[in-house]
């Protein structure tokens, strides 16, 4: 019986390039091509990124936020996923939910 591995076999550069590229709007098929590595491999290190992210809170009287989501599927339709941010100068808040 084999064990299923639970650690990614890449090097940060490539982890690198692909949280750079997906940044610039690139498809999740795109980011495997470009890099010549599997679609499944790309989807864990956004995923595992996306589960390192923080939400900082600021709280400031009389300040306007944009807010902004987008609303995304991993694997099928079925794992509908949402992404929140609020943007002043930096991005102050984000947030990913899944439904």
């Amino acid at each position: 019986m084999q064990i299923a591995y639970t650690r990614l076999r890449i090097r940060a550069h490539t982890i690198a390039q692909v949280v750079a590229l997906l940044r610039e709007g690139m498809s999740i098929s795109s980011i495997s091509r470009y890099l010549r590595i599997a679609k499944s491999t790309t989807q864990r290190i956004i995923l595992r990124k996306a589960a390192q992210c923080r939400v900082r809170s600021y709280h400031s009287l009389h300040e306007e936020y944009e807010i902004d989501e987008l609303r995304t599927y991993v694997g099928n339709k079925r794992n509908e996923s949402w992404v929140i941010y609020s943007i002043v100068g930096v991005v102050l808040f984000y947030c990913k939910m899944n439904i």
